[in-house]
């Protein structure tokens, strides 16, 4: 009853201190399983990722550990691939402003002002009876091409989060009631760099000779600290959950204002417990950072941002994923072979104030392993090591019990 309490009244402080003014913001975790559905997370995380996500779902851990790292991850914008094949086909018109002709200003004026790029998003994490550790990287890169009058510039920015995440799940006193909390450490490294014309075609040539060498040009490493409380409340194949992430978090000696607050529903289908071919199927809605702001207006988020919707059916080897995050559709793709893993999203992400303003359309994929150890019996089989999400807890424990007591017949 004291933790309840505790929880209660954490959560209540946390929301007191949200202020009307928009801040900086903290880190974002990219999970591609997530973004396949429609960037939810708060209510269908369970296992590793609730360690990024939503503490609490560590509470549904138990005699195992779990293992995941996924080194090879990145997002590419839908655009970005277009605009490199256009920039490589133009090369020459790079190298002098003599070169410069009407078909490659037209080519300027069509990605004018747009920034557009990859990201480096690798992670690492190890979980196991309600505590767990993370490592996480979004390590974004993009350019924006300005066009002028016959005086083209090249924008560089960039700004790579280093996350460590300390997080601990509790089961509460009430019946299938679960909190968690996180603590995470951050480093950012902000790189910022608009050039003139000229100092494009010094750029160009810099990139050209050492395409890792435009790293050295981040400025000073900001870092920061923050707090995140978790609950979910399990009824009846259905998963209640929220989280306030960035609670009095400080990155670079500014605070993170305000902090934010997800709410999630999910729905997990328990009448297919014992369908052997499906190893979970799940519906979920969320509503993310309910009290956030637009950044650069710092006004208060068009509402329809905030939703989002997703599906998905796993099937062992296999999960299919689909959603409809900030208005529109997401899909994605998960295939496990034995301890590897392979993962595929689609989704977009709105940069303007409300939906269909200014939409983003990105690929993320990852490569990678994941596999479970159970403290008594040793490794999982393939077919055991993802996490059991319709399974409810009690459930699980009672077969767990019934396998520990029963013995052989004998003939």
């Amino acid at each position: 009853m004291k933790q309840e309490r505790l929880v209660r009244a954490i959560c209540i402080i946390a929301i007191g201190v949200i202020n009307v003014i928009a801040g900086i913001r903290g880190p974002n975790y990219y999970d591609i399983r997530a973004l396949g559905m429609g960037n939810t997370t708060v209510a269908v995380t369970s296992g590793r990722t609730a360690i990024f996500h939503n503490p609490a779902g560590l509470s549904l851990i138990k005699n195992r550990v779990e293992i995941s790292a996924s080194p090879l991850a990145a997002a590419i914008d839908g655009v970005f691939i277009t605009i490199l094949k256009q920039m490589l086909e133009h090369g020459d018109k790079l190298g002098s402003l003599d070169n410069v002709d009407d078909e490659f200003i037209e080519m300027i004026n069509e990605y004018d002002g747009q920034w557009v790029g990859l990201e480096y998003i690798p992670e690492i994490t190890v979980a196991s009876d309600n505590i767990g550790f993370g490592i996480y990287s979004v390590f974004p890169l993009g350019v924006r091409i300005e066009s002028g009058h016959l005086i083209p510039k090249l924008g560089v920015r960039g700004q790579r989060d280093l996350v460590f995440t300390w997080a601990v799940g509790v089961p509460l006193r009430h019946k299938n009631n679960y909190c968690g909390i996180s603590v995470e450490y951050l480093q950012r490294t902000p790189l910022d760099m608009i050039t003139t014309y000229t100092e494009t075609f010094l750029l160009f040539d810099e990139i050209t000779a050492n395409p890792l060498g435009i790293i050295n040009d981040y400025s000073k490493i900001q870092h920061g600290v923050s707090f995140d409380v978790g609950f979910i409340h399990e009824v009846q194949g259905w998963r209640f959950a929220y989280t306030i992430k960035d609670v009095l978090g400080v990155v670079g000696g500014d605070i993170v204002v305000p902090p934010q607050l997800d709410l999630g529903a999910a729905y997990m289908f328990p009448q297919l417990n014992h369908v052997k071919a499906i190893k979970s199927l799940i519906l979920t809605a969320e509503i993310s950072d309910l009290f956030g702001f637009e950044e650069v207006s710092e006004k208060y988020e068009h509402f329809g941002k905030k939703l989002h919707f997703g599906f998905e059916i796993d099937m062992i080897y296999a999960a299919l994923r689909a959603g409809l995050s900030q208005g529109y559709p997401s899909a994605g793709l998960g295939l496990r072979f034995g301890a590897f893993k392979a993962d595929y999203a689609y989704f977009t992400d709105e940069l303007g104030y409300f939906p269909g303003q200014f939409a983003k359309n990105k690929h993320v994929i990852s490569l990678g392993f994941e596999f479970g150890i159970e403290r008594k019996k040793g490794r999982l089989t393939p077919e055991e090591e993802l996490p059991e999400y319709n399974v409810p807890l009690e459930k699980k424990t009672e077969s767990s019990e019934q396998k520990t007591t029963e013995t052989p017949a004998t003939e």
